[in-house]
C-alpha cells in the first residue's frame, strides 16, 4: 500500500464524485421546477387579480349607469341571471358597513 492507491480505489472514487455531481445537477433542476412553478403560480394569481378588478370596475360602472334605469326593467334582468335574495342581503351588509 503506497501513496499511488488501487485501481479500485481510485474508480470508486470517481463513482462518488460522479455522484455528487449527478446530485446536484438533479437538486440544480428541482430548484428551477420549483422556481418555474412559483413563476406560474404567480402569473396565475396576478391575472386573477387583474380579473377581480376589471371586473369590479365594470360592475361599478354598471351600478353607475342604474340610476338612469328603469327599475323595474332591471329587477326582471337581474332575476333570470342574479339570485335576488343573495343580491338583497350582500346589499344590506354594505349598508350596514357603511
Amino acid at each position: 500500500t503506497g501513496c499511488g492507491g488501487s485501481a479500485s480505489y481510485t474508480h470508486s472514487l470517481e463513482d462518488a464524485i460522479d455522484g455528487i455531481h449527478h446530485r446536484i445537477g438533479q437538486g440544480v433542476c428541482k430548484g428551477f421546477e420549483v422556481v418555474a412553478r412559483m413563476r406560474a403560480d404567480a402569473e396565475k394569481h396576478a391575472c386573477a387579480q387583474a380579473r377581480h378588478a376589471a371586473s369590479l370596475a365594470r360592475a361599478q360602472d354598471l351600478l353607475g349607469r342604474l340610476y338612469g334605469a328603469d327599475p323595474s326593467r332591471l329587477v326582471e334582468q337581474l332575476a333570470t341571471h342574479v339570485d335576488l335574495v343573495a343580491l338583497a342581503r350582500a346589499i344590506e351588509a354594505a349598508e350596514e358597513a357603511a
